[in-house]
């Protein structure tokens, strides 16, 4: 009679062991999955004005100076690096190489005749004087190079109405006109400040644009502004 008692008691305890021992399990996976939470940000989706650009643009400067003879190339050409997109009129620097030869000639000739002669003063003097024009002849040759204005890496020419260029004179180091490499571009987005704490430097980014709509670009928030515009929208 005893144990017809005791035993509905050691089966209820053994439900209610059992029962917390599922409640323990399912409240270990919700810590899991709150902790995994924690540790993978969730993808967050922001929307805003947008503007897409080359990330930098890279200036093609003249390496002396010099009128533009010619113009090879328009907006929106794509070039290869070392092309040559332009020319300086070289005539200015090939009539001064000109001169330097035929004074290094000059030079050179008179030393040797004063080497024969036993003059040893002006051999040294001429010889002197050849070295100096041989540096200078050796500028001037590279000089000659620099009209040719090349492309420093390949990309495309942004610069418009570049034809109108034509005729005008550069000083050494000006630009001549921009290029960018389009395989590095940046996009900029006005994101609005109740969706900016979504977002943080160096998480990826996944992007897409009206003008391809079935395309999905991929990339990294690198920057985004410390306060906010007018309109309360953090540029990003």
């Amino acid at each position: 009679p005893m144990i017809g008692m005791v035993q509905p008691l050691i089966s209820k305890a053994r439900k209610s062991t059992s029962d917390r021992r599922r409640l323990l399990r399912r409240l270990g996976i919700a810590a899991a999955i709150l902790a995994f939470g924690f540790l993978v940000p969730l993808p967050a989706w922001v929307s805003g004005d947008a503007w897409v650009r080359p990330a930098s643009l890279v200036p093609v400067r003249a390496g002396t100076e010099g009128s533009l003879e010619s113009v090879n190339v328009t907006e929106g050409d794509l070039v290869s690096q070392g092309q040559i997109l332009g020319r300086l009129r070289p005539d200015e620097i090939e009539l001064q190489l000109e001169q330097v030869r035929a004074a290094s000639l000059r030079a050179r000739t008179e030393a040797s005749k004063a080497r024969l002669e036993g003059d040893l003063a002006t051999y040294r003097g001429r010889q002197a004087t050849l070295t100096e024009l041989l540096e200078h002849e050796s500028f001037l040759t590279h000089e000659l190079e620099r009209t040719e204005l090349r492309a420093p890496e390949a990309g495309v020419i942004l610069t418009q109405d570049l034809h109108l260029r034509a005729g005008d004179r550069l000083r050494r180091g000006e630009a001549f006109l921009e290029m960018a490499d389009l395989e590095t571009m940046e996009i900029q987005v006005d994101v609005n400040g109740k969706d900016i704490q979504r977002l943080e430097v160096g998480r990826p980014a996944r992007f897409k644009v009206h003008a391809f709509p079935d395309r999905t670009f991929r990339g990294q928030v690198v920057r985004i502004a410390p306060a906010a515009d007018e309109r309360g929208r953090f540029r990003v």
